[in-house]
């Protein structure tokens, strides 16, 4: 990785850009940066290019693209994790952890037994999106991971765009392990429940929808954030070792 400041800017193109201005606050008010200092900029959705500093300010910041926007592949595999929200501050954990796990979406479901239900209108979803931004900036990923609203299960499972995508419902008690399961390449989504289990309205969708698997992390129960990691590893481990 480079050791240049990294920052979004979702509308790259040739030429001189202006960096939105929560990034500009950052580089002119915490980081001190002048111009003529080289950056990184990234778009969140692939692209990328190093980009000098014109103009810093409180009118805002500037940057000139040097070269070519380069454009990373998304990443593989492709995992989603739909999860309950878990409780207090462990959420935002939740999603800075699978942000540097090279996840590449979170759908957030609203589960039967869900204690916490984080509303789109009420600001919370989009204060999980700029903790993916900043997230982004951190670790060196030039897609930055998708934070969805919420979807009850039957919602999720109803989806036609999940007829190419395997579906795995993480269970302590099932007889197939997880590793068995993921590969390199390919689409997963993970089902993640809450913390009071699934109703069993909730356990009938997944024992009858023929496109679930059932397989295991571990043999123990895992909280919610901890089961979002282990999976989004073990498929990032995958990824690493083809």
């Amino acid at each position: 990785m480079s050791d240049r400041y990294r920052f979004y800017c979702p509308n790259l193109a040739a030429g001189e850009v202006t960096l939105p201005d929560d990034q500009a606050h950052h580089a002119v008010n915490v980081l001190r940066l002048e111009v003529a200092a080289e950056v990184e900029v990234f778009d969140g959705a692939g692209g990328m290019a190093v980009a000098k500093v014109t103009a810093a300010g409180k009118r805002g910041v500037m940057v000139q693209l040097l070269g070519e926007l380069t454009v990373s592949p998304p990443p593989m595999p492709d995992l989603t994790l739909a999860t309950a929200a878990p409780k207090g501050d462990r959420l935002e954990w939740l999603v800075e952890q699978a942000s540097q796990l090279n996840v590449a979406r979170i759908i957030l479901l609203d589960c039967d037994r869900s204690v916490v239900k984080p509303k789109e209108s009420g600001g919370k979803i989009e204060k999980l999106r700029r903790l993916a931004i900043e997230s982004a900036k951190q670790c060196g990923r030039n897609h930055v991971l998708k934070v969805e609203p919420m979807r009850t299960l039957k919602a999720l499972l109803a989806d036609t765009s999940l007829a190419d995508t395997t579906v795995l419902a993480l269970d302590p008690r099932a007889a197939a392990s997880a590793s068995q399961v993921v590969s390199p390449t390919g689409s997963f989504l993970a089902l993640i429940g809450p913390e009071g289990g699934w109703s069993d309205g909730e356990l009938n969708l997944l024992a009858t929808s023929p496109q679930i698997q059932r397989v295991r992390l571990t043999p123990t129960v895992l909280r919610i954030e901890t089961a979002c990691a282990a999976i989004a590893a073990l498929c990032g481990c995958s990824s690493a070792v083809a």
